[in-house]
């Protein structure tokens, strides 16, 4: 059996972060006894510079910041940080993809919509869309003016899915 590669977007991954990171944290955990996977999780990072780190031979981590100083600060979101994180996370996958073909990018969440979107049209890749709590438009009232700029990027994202 041939091996599949996937790029996985999760804004926060542990320590940081709550429901999805402990999902995404168990889900690899699965993954790592997946020898014909090769999977590259870009995240946020801890402590706010670039970094690569291997979760385990088959999983690397690269992390890219997203303007928060403290592990503190990152309970309280901010657009800008979501923003960043969009910006550096596409960085990331850009140099990725030169280096690895992918046969499938998964997202979690807002701050990852428009690097996918981006990378379907341009690469031609596959993807998976999983939202949870927060990262469902109109579920927090507190990101309304994030939920406008998103909303319709999730959208369109599963419009191309029905196609």
């Amino acid at each position: 059996m041939l091996g599949k590669r996937i790029l996985l977007f999760v804004y926060e991954y542990p320590p940081l972060g709550g429901g999805v990171a402990n999902a995404i944290y168990y889900l690899l955990k699965e993954f790592e006894k997946e020898k014909n996977l090769k999977i590259d999780l870009i995240t946020s990072s801890l402590d706010n510079v670039w970094s690569v780190s291997r979760l385990a031979e088959n999983i690397n981590c690269y992390q890219v910041p997203i303007g928060k100083k403290t592990k503190n600060q990152y309970q309280s979101q901010s657009i800008k940080n979501m923003l960043l994180y969009t910006k550096n996370s596409f960085e990331q996958a850009q140099e990725l993809i030169k280096k690895n073909q992918y046969d499938l990018v998964h997202v979690f969440g807002y701050p990852s919509a428009l690097q996918t979107k981006i990378l379907h049209k341009k690469h031609k890749i596959p993807y998976i869309i999983s939202l949870r709590g927060v990262d469902v438009p109109g579920y927090n009232p507190r990101f309304k003016l994030i939920d406008a700029f998103y909303k319709p990027l999730i959208s369109s994202l599963c419009k191309v899915l029905k196609k």
